[in-house]
């Protein structure tokens, strides 16, 4: 397929690549099938060696929207804030959007989030609802949403409310902001982009437009883990052991109504496409 797109393209997506050859076709029919076509993808190979890389550049040898890059920086820590902060460098969007390769848009992903951009031109930041799925078994998912009352301003001072695979930022916005070498980095990075922005310049789509893979055997797939990596969050953050302690405490009890709020759907199909 050749490009669609006008140059420079609305979206750009950043893709870390470590292995995951066995998602690479899914990962790249999740982006050919998006009703919109004003994108390009940067990929990042961030040290595989299963051949993922080579299988991306085959499916994808007739579409000059997909533009791969390598890092072989060293790395003090795991993770992917390296391979994003190149794909930062190399964007030319207007938008930026973060896609793994074992995650997955509806199609309708970007045309929601384009509609939303036409319609309101000042908005900043842009996320959504998405569904979460253990990797292989999509016959049972939860659909993981906001809650509503409270505000992601709010939200992000104990909690990381912007889900990567559904955030769409400014470009502009993040062009002196880049991910720290440090477990969720994610949390950082969008608590400096929330700190800049107004709440009025975020939209937030309660419709589902994605599709998280979940894994035992991620990096935040040990729950004690997780804990120590948000206090380090938080002493970055400047925060005290007593703010800090209260922050790990509000964070649990959100947690708590978030997995009550998820609610248990259908056997999914993500070839659909949504609203």
């Amino acid at each position: 397929m050749s490009s669609s797109s006008q140059w420079p393209p609305l979206f750009s997506i950043v893709t870390p690549l470590l292995n995951g050859v066995e998602h690479v076709p899914g990962y790249v029919q999740s982006l050919l099938r998006q009703a919109c076509g004003d994108w390009e993808a940067i990929i990042v190979d961030d040290g595989s060696v299963d051949g993922g890389r080579e299988l991306l550049a085959h499916l994808t040898a007739q579409d000059n929207r997909f533009r791969f890059f390598s890092n072989g920086n060293p790395k003090s820590i795991r993770g992917p804030y390296q391979a994003r902060n190149i794909g930062l460098e190399m964007a030319n969007g207007r938008y930026v959007c973060f896609l793994d390769i074992d995650d997955r848009w509806f199609p309708g992903k970007l045309s929601a989030q384009q509609e939303i951009i036409l319609r309101t031109p000042s908005v900043d930041l842009l996320y959504s609802a998405y569904f979460r799925a253990r990797c292989g078994c999509l016959c049972k998912a939860k659909v993981r949403t906001t809650l509503p009352l409270l505000s992601p301003k709010i939200l992000i001072l104990f909690a990381n409310p912007v889900p990567m695979l559904t955030s769409c930022v400014r470009r502009s916005l993040i062009s002196q902001i880049r991910f720290e070498a440090a477990h969720h980095e994610d949390y950082i990075f969008w608590r400096e982009v929330l700190g800049r922005i107004s709440l009025s310049n975020v939209s937030i789509c309660q419709d589902p437009l994605a599709v998280y893979a979940v894994s035992s055997t991620s990096l935040s797939g040990n729950k004690l883990k997780v804990i120590f990596w948000i206090w380090g969050c938080y002493r970055t953050f400047g925060y005290s052991l007593a703010i800090a302690t209260l922050a790990i405490v509000l964070r649990g009890i959100l947690q708590c109504l978030v997995v009550m709020n998820d609610a248990l759907i259908r056997p999914l199909d993500i070839s659909s496409n949504v609203k």
